[in-house]
This record gives structure tokens, C-alpha cells and sequence, in this order.
């Protein structure tokens, strides 16, 4: 799966069963739908090495066939139903919480992820407010 972590294949595995579930689609070419979930997978971490041409390539279809798969994909679930937040490693999400409040906005189904998220940077400020009042309390005595 394109050098992808263990992470980012779990995501494209959940996608792929997400979508499944939901929308059934007919599959007459395994490799065209594995090549449009690892597309769009890289296309949510930020992975603009994995071009259409590149992963096309890889599985052995043809540039169009991931065109349209992805488009479905994107178009009829990503971005009508489930938003991509629920597919993306920790690496590839914001990092300030104005952000991620915005995720939360425009992507309800988003939930635990970002709540996740959330409470790792709070509490990441929060040691680093620690912290820094222990520093200040010992230059202090």
C-alpha cells in the first residue's frame, strides 16, 4: 500500500468498509477500487506523490478508472456524508484548536477523532503551562 503506515492503512480499510456499508458499489475490478481508496487516502494525509497517474500505475488501471472511483468516493461520501476527518493519522490533522473547531462545524460525523485531537493539544499546553510555572516558581526561590 504505497509506503503507507500502519495507521494510514487502517484508515483506508475503514474507508473502504464505510463506503461499502453504505453505498454497495459494484465491483467488476478489484484493483480500480483498491487504487481509488489508496488515491484518496493519500490525497486526505497530505501525500501529493500519490498522483492519479502514480497509483494507476501501481495497480495496474488506467488513469480514468481511478479518476471516477475516487470522484465516487469523494463525491458521494467523503463530502456529502462522512467528511475526512475520520481518516486521517494524528499527523495529518490540525494542530490548533481554532481549526479543529472548524472540522467540528463542517464535519459533524467527525466526532471522537477530533475530540481526540482536542484533548492531546490541551493537554500538551497544559504540561507545557505546568511547566513553565515550575521553572518560574524555582527561579523565584
Amino acid at each position: 500500500a504505497a509506503s503507507f503506515n500502519d495507521e494510514q492503512v487502517m484508515n483506508a480499510r475503514m474507508l473502504w468498509r464505510d463506503f461499502y456499508q453504505s453505498h454497495t458499489p459494484r465491483i467488476s475490478k478489484v484493483e480500480v477500487w483498491a487504487a481509488a481508496v489508496s488515491y484518496v487516502i493519500g490525497w486526505i494525509e497530505g501525500r501529493r506523490d500519490q498522483t492519479q497517474q502514480v497509483v494507476a500505475k501501481r495497480y495496474g488501471v488506467s488513469v480514468g478508472s481511478v479518476s471516477k472511483r475516487s470522484g465516487e468516493l469523494w463525491d458521494t461520501f467523503l463530502n456529502v456524508e462522512q467528511g475526512t476527518i475520520a481518516y486521517r493519522t494524528d499527523k495529518s490533522q490540525p494542530d490548533d484548536l481554532p481549526d479543529l473547531m472548524d472540522l467540528v462545524e463542517t464535519n459533524p460525523a467527525c466526532g471522537f477523532k477530533i475530540l481526540y485531537r482536542m484533548s492531546q493539544i490541551m493537554s500538551s499546553r497544559l504540561y507545557h503551562i505546568v511547566d513553565d510555572l515550575r521553572r518560574l516558581r524555582a527561579s523565584l526561590a
